[in-house]
């Protein structure tokens, strides 16, 4: 594979036309691991190449030549060289879509293939630039397979792109029973009917307090008549209308908070490679709510 010079694809020479874009990277550059390692590429020689590509229109290949020239920058370059570099590279991923490839987290290597050219490996040095456009995107590692993935991407955008493992089944949410849910909104419905109801009937006793009172106007607490004593079992009885109403609506306000967090909540993941007790203790959890004379609380209840 022979290279032509800068100069020459920057002047428009007939050659350059028939160059593809793959060949325009130096070889050294793509030699595989566990080969001899070839002498470094020069950063100048491939910000040339990357500026005429950027001249001929060939933005993508420019992109991959400015990133290789950045990376094989010499410790001792100088800040200005560095920051042309990365202006270069700047401008040129105006014009391409910039991708990067996200993998299972134990995926230890594999090998990229962008409509079906390799491009790159994974973990990912450098990411990888496209044209705007449709285009495929897969992986290949030994022992797993990848699915192939369709995508549009639009010049001066960064995308990342997720593969997933071809036949991997990803983890499920294990579905809620909906009886917690009609329970709780059941609860919360009949003590708010209940409690609208007796706090009505404490206003109408109220009601009958007051026309009492004003007609008897005085009571002897001493020797108390028969109104009286009709009055104190009215007031009695709308005092415990209030007290049964106030428990209603706490009780009723204690299950719509519990619906809704049963309903927002979401259900755990069930990994289908768990061990059977995982699978059982998350099957088993459970919330309800609880009520006793001194209030109400939500029970938790399952194998912690």
């Amino acid at each position: 594979m022979s290279l032509i010079s800068a100069k020459a694809f920057a002047e428009g020479d007939p050659r350059a036309e028939r160059v593809e874009p793959a060949k325009v990277l130096p070889s050294a550059v793509l030699a595989p691991q566990g080969t001899a390692s070839p002498a470094p590429p020069d950063s100048s020689e491939l910000a040339k190449l990357g500026r005429a590509a950027a001249l001929a229109g060939r933005h993508r290949e420019a992109c991959e030549h400015f990133a290789l020239a950045i990376a094989s920058l010499p410790r001792a370059a100088s800040d200005d060289e560095r920051d042309a570099l990365a202006k270069d590279l700047a401008d040129s991923k105006k014009w391409v879509a910039t991708i990067v490839v996200r993998l299972d987290e134990d995926v230890a290597s594999a090998t990229l293939l962008l409509d079906g050219a390799e491009v790159g490996t994974f973990p990912q040095r450098r990411p990888i630039y496209a044209e705007p456009g449709k285009h495929t995107l897969t992986a290949e590692s030994v022992g797993r397979r990848f699915s192939i993935v369709s995508f549009v991407v639009a010049a001066g955008k960064n995308v990342i792109v997720p593969l997933p493992e071809y036949g991997r089944t990803p983890p499920r949410a294990i579905e809620k029973p909906i009886w917690p849910t009609i329970a709780l909104a059941s609860v919360a419905g009949v003590g708010l009917a209940v409690g609208i109801g007796t706090l009505a009937a404490s206003f109408a006793r109220e009601s009958d307090a007051s026309n009492l009172g004003a007609e008897i106007e005085k009571c002897n607490l001493n020797a108390l008549s028969g109104e009286c004593l009709d009055l104190s079992s009215i007031v009695s009885e709308r005092n415990q209308l209030r007290d049964a109403s106030t428990v209603t609506f706490v009780a009723s306000g204690v299950a719509l908070g519990a619906l809704v967090a049963y309903v927002l909540i979401p259900a755990p993941e069930n990994d289908l490679e768990a061990p059977p007790p995982v699978q059982q203790a998350l099957r088993s959890l459970s919330i309800a709510p609880g009520f006793s004379a001194s209030g109400a609380c939500l029970v938790v209840s399952g194998a912690f």
